[in-house]
């Protein structure tokens, strides 16, 4: 992390959780991406941080996914560990920025995605005691968060090959 970044970065994550107060509605896992969208605002509106507008965007959404795990989840390749139950639909802003700066693994993508809805498949014709227990509607808006990532990442891929 060079000094810029790391002389700056401290003031947007006191920003991030000054937002994060004010967003404090009771719906905690929305609160961390809803507060990362409002400082990604702050960020863009200031001329001043643009070569180093990436890093520290990454920085601050690492900060507001606050999962390591889950992180490393889909950052490494697929392997047996790999896991398809975490819940990404609640960090589609962080998620979509990781895809915009090329720091996930977009094989790993795909292949959570593919697993995801394929349960989504088969339980299709679930009624709604089962739906809720296979968790239908969760796992379709975690495919629908993946796959936004997904077409990012497949376009940066691309448009680098163009």
């Amino acid at each position: 992390m060079n000094d810029l970044l790391k002389k700056n970065l401290p003031e947007f994550i006191d920003k991030y959780d000054e937002l994060l107060e004010i967003v404090d509605y009771g719906a905690d896992r929305f609160q961390r991406d809803l507060a990362l969208k409002m400082v990604y605002v702050l960020l863009d509106a200031r001329n001043f941080y643009r070569e180093h507008k990436g890093d520290i965007k990454l920085e601050l959404a690492i900060n507001a996914f606050n999962s390591d795990e889950m992180l490393k989840n889909i950052r490494d390749d697929v392997s047996e560990n790999t896991a398809i139950t975490y819940d990404y639909r609640f960090s589609p802003v962080a998620m979509k920025m990781f895809a915009e700066l090329g720091y996930l693994n977009l094989s790993t993508l795909i292949y959570i995605r593919d697993r995801l809805a394929h349960e989504v498949h088969k339980h299709r014709n679930a009624n709604s005691m089962e739906a809720f227990v296979y968790n239908l509607q969760g796992n379709s808006l975690n495919c629908s968060v993946l796959n936004g990532c997904i077409e990012i990442m497949e376009k940066r891929v691309n448009g680098a090959n163009a």
